[in-house]
């Protein structure tokens, strides 16, 4: 295998470990602000993307570092225990500012596009395949 297969396989398990927790969490306190506050959209959107950054920062370090990683990999429970004792626990979060505020900025707009698009499509009527037309509302 070429260099370049054996990067992105090397971060393929890492990668999949910060993206499923990362939506997790960014859905779930969007939904929490979105029913239990006032902000919809880019408010609630952006104040998720940070939570959910700084809580999988580590994770997303982890990626990084084992998609980097030049030689042998290590396995991820060895790479953290190595990490912990030369570099400290504080490089687990190096470099999550511009994570942060990219994702807070993209969550942000993501959630108030997807707001927009449902407000949009409750009043749309969809073609029903048994034949009854539905409003996009029941659907959303």
């Amino acid at each position: 295998l070429s260099d370049r297969i054996r990067g992105f396989l090397r971060g393929l398990a890492p990668h999949m470990l910060r993206d499923v927790p990362f939506a997790v969490v960014m859905f779930a306190v969007y939904e929490t602000l979105s029913r239990h506050g006032r902000a919809q959209g880019f408010v609630s959107g952006a104040i998720a993307g940070v939570t959910a950054s700084a809580v999988t920062a580590p994770l997303d370090f982890l990626k990084t570092r084992a998609m980097t990683s030049v030689g042998r990999r290590s396995p991820l429970f060895q790479s953290v225990a190595a990490i912990w004792k030369t570099e400290g626990p504080s490089a687990f979060w190096r470099g999550s500012s511009h994570r942060i505020i990219y994702k807070m900025a993209s969550s942000a707009l993501f959630f108030a596009a997807l707001e927009m698009y449902k407000r949009i499509l409750r009043g749309v009527t969809l073609p029903s395949p048994i034949g009854r037309n539905q409003n996009a509302r029941t659907l959303l």
